[in-house]
């Protein structure tokens, strides 16, 4: 029976990592960090990991996010952190 070769990919989904200089779960950490603070009490690290995969997906299938993320000087890594900031709201 014939082995049959892998199919080639003709096309990656964008990735966060590769294409920016930011870096998902150190953003993640920093707000983390920052909301515990703000709240005066320890978060689950577990949220960090959740918050970078979110921002990962994100990038990978939207456009638009893409676009603002890969901004010039920190506008792209502020955006970030502010979308960041808006997600982990929504799971506290």
């Amino acid at each position: 029976m014939p082995v049959l070769a892998a199919k080639p990919r003709t096309a990656r989904r964008p990735q966060l990592e590769r294409e920016t200089p930011i870096v998902a779960l150190a953003a993640a950490r920093t707000v983390l960090e920052e909301a515990s603070l703000r709240l005066g009490r320890p978060l689950p690290q577990r949220l960090a990991a959740r918050l970078a995969h979110q921002a990962r997906r994100i990038y990978a299938h939207s456009p638009s996010f893409r676009r603002r993320l890969r901004a010039p000087g920190d506008t792209g890594r502020d955006t970030l952190h502010a979308f960041m900031h808006h997600w982990l709201e929504g799971l506290l």
